[in-house]
């Protein structure tokens, strides 16, 4: 995975699901990466009645290891 902090290997985690008390569907995505113990990407979409009414994506811009 590449983004503004470097290029990492990560595993994608996917995550889907629906609101039991709306009609709102979503899914999560993470781009983990071990070394971190954290995702360097997270995308995340949600619907409500098959329309695409949220976006949004946060990736790691900078980054210093302890």
């Amino acid at each position: 995975m590449t983004v503004p902090a470097g290029t990492f290997h990560a595993f994608k985690l996917l995550g889907v699901g629906r609101r039991s008390d709306t009609s709102i569907e979503y899914e999560i995505r993470r781009w983990y990466v071990p070394e971190f113990q954290r995702p360097v990407v997270r995308e995340e979409k949600r619907w409500q009645y098959r329309r695409l009414i949220y976006t949004q994506r946060l990736e790691l811009v900078s980054y210093k290891l302890a």
